[in-house]
């Protein structure tokens, strides 16, 4: 039993940090010169020991998670049991699952890096080759453990309107709850964590701010009551709000006192989206009161503004007892930014996700995700301070991402006790079925005296728009996140621009509906398969929007005004 219940997380910020590049290759340490710590200390003897040598490393490394109450299922602290652990212990570190740092040493730097470093691996391949020796207890050194920076008490916590109960009678069950936090002035986010009342069962929580603006859309979703639940598959609030936190499974990047934050426009409602997973049969009848706890910045302190892109590919393809199926998709940003975090994202079938910034007129990448896919360990991978990775939509850069399953009769979910058969997986919500995306997450400059809303800072970036420029908007309404660009997108194509520019907005449109990746890359339509209609539907619409003539078609994007 201990083969399946074998896991650990490292401590954040911990010395033993693979450097980027190419990956290391195992050093074979001699007896006579065995490494005992990250610092490469020689032993004074020819034997590796568990108190001298390798007891310290489990405690500077794992013993995060394996302690009591911690989210591992047992501890190392009774040596008697180093005969069943001590093996798998061993196996774990050389296969580099524990501690689970699924991230490649060879993409970039991450703030937080878990991983093992070789020579720190090699202390645990010695102790096995020497039989697994207890040693003295006296040899025994306690480490020092680095200093972790814990978050101040929370300013805030959005609590749902009333408690509320999933559906958990299948595998699946998304759920959406309204917040009665009150935020009569615009809020500035710098922080969020989520706290799942039953985290054993949940797969994600998304937390969206939803302008005052878009509350009727809200309702409709609500059927008209926002104090009980509704339910939330496919993610429709998303196109409603900006995003403030997402939550998975897994450790979160260590807490920076930065000046970041999320925009949260005023008069907005925080809205919850948890997606419940219960594939292993557990079907347990329960009352839930999830909630997100906010550290918040004053506007005087805030110097950028943070803002999700989801890269995606919702075309996915995986035929069933197929055991390497590989999607690829290049996808269009309408984004000119520094990347803060990226978040990859799969269900139970993924083995791969990678993503790479590929730079405009050239073959040049920039690494930003490279992932051995675990589902129970999702991370969201933050760039260090100092470190700079820039996206230039403008300037003709693109996202690459790649998706790879293991659609195999022997890689299939579990479900009630039963093995699963193969199957054709596609898109979809479900575990079941499957996704492939990787949440970016961009910071830009804030400007205290531009627009304020969901659309906020779109009105000066637009002014310095070349007026003949058919795509500088769209920059501007994506540098203020995913909500302002949807609610812009269709604003463009509303009514009034729409009729008053008929004769470019029906080739428009038609070319538009056939694009293949529309939903995933809407930007790259209008940029290249529709670049000639649009350029020419802009030269007609961007005039009227300066002017204020069709004002009404964006009363729904606060700040997106010229």
């Amino acid at each position: 039993m201990w083969a399946w219940v074998l896991v650990a997380c490292g401590t954040v910020g911990s010395s033993g940090t693979t450097p980027t590049g190419t990956p290391e290759p195992e050093p074979t340490p001699t007896p006579t010169d065995v490494v005992t710590s990250d610092t490469g200390t020689p032993a004074t003897t020819s034997a590796t020991t568990w108190h001298r040598d390798v007891r310290p490393l489990v405690e500077q490394h794992c013993a995060t998670c394996h302690t009591d109450g911690g989210v591992a299922p047992f501890t190392f602290d009774d040596p008697a049991e180093l005969d069943v652990l001590g093996p798998l212990l061993v196996s774990a570190v050389q296969d580099r699952t524990m501690p689970p740092w699924s991230f490649r040493d060879d993409c970039r730097e991450v703030d937080g890096d878990l991983s093992l470093d070789a020579p720190t691996r090699a202390v645990f391949t010695t102790w096995a080759a020497d039989g697994y020796a207890l040693g003295d207890e006296a040899d025994y050194v306690a480490p020092e453990l680095p200093t972790v920076e814990e978050p101040p008490p929370a300013d805030v916590v959005a609590y749902p309107i009333r408690p509320f109960t999933p559906d958990l009678s299948g595998p699946d069950d998304y759920v959406c709850l309204v917040s009665d936090l009150p935020v009569p002035d615009e809020m500035f986010v710098r922080w969020a964590q989520a706290r799942p009342d039953h985290p054993e069962l949940v797969h994600h929580v998304v937390t969206y701010a939803v302008p005052p603006e878009q509350l009727g859309r809200l309702e409709a979703l609500a059927h008209g009551d926002l104090t009980q639940q509704f339910p939330c598959w496919e993610s429709p609030v998303e196109y409603i709000g900006p995003t403030i936190d997402i939550w998975q499974p897994g450790p979160r990047p260590p807490y920076v006192e930065r000046k970041d934050a999320v925009r949260v426009p005023a008069g907005s409602v925080f809205v919850l989206e948890v997606h419940f997973n219960d594939i292993g049969g557990v079907h347990p009848t329960l009352e839930d009161r999830t909630a997100i706890e906010l550290w918040t910045l004053p506007e005087e302190q805030v110097e950028n503004l943070l803002m999700v892109w989801p890269a995606v590919d919702y075309g996915i393809d995986i035929p069933a007892g197929e055991a390497n199926a590989v999607n690829d998709l290049t996808v269009h940003l309408p984004v000119h930014a520094e990347l803060a975090t990226s978040s990859p994202h799969m269900h139970l079938l993924g083995t791969e996700l990678r993503t790479r910034i590929r730079r405009g007129g050239s073959s040049s990448e920039q690494c930003v995700s490279d992932v051995d896919w675990d589902f129970d360990w999702q991370r969201r991978y933050a760039v260090p301070e100092g470190v700079t990775v820039a996206y230039a939509g403008d300037a003709g850069d693109v996202v690459d991402l790649r998706c790879v399953y293991d659609n195999s009769a022997a890689h299939q979910p579990v479900v009630d006790g039963v093995r699963q058969e193969p199957r054709d997986v596609v898109w979809g919500d479900s575990s079941l079925d499957e996704m492939c995306m990787d949440f970016l997450t961009f910071r830009v400059p804030f400007d205290p005296t531009a627009s304020k809303g969901m659309c906020g800072g779109f009105d000066h970036c637009y002014q310095a728009c070349a007026p003949d420029d058919p795509y500088c908007p769209l920059i501007c309404m994506g540098n203020a996140g995913g909500a302002c660009y949807a609610c812009g997108f269709e604003a463009m194509y509303g009514a009034c621009s729409a009729s008053r520019c008929l004769r470019e907005s029906v080739p428009l449109l038609a070319c538009l509906a056939l694009c293949d990746d529309l939903e995933s890359d809407s930007y790259g339509c209008q940029l290249e398969e529709c670049g000639r209609l649009f350029e020419d539907y802009q030269a007609c619409a961007q005039p009227l929007f300066r002017e204020g003539t069709c004002s009404r078609d964006y009363e729904a994007c606060s700040g997106l005004v010229p």
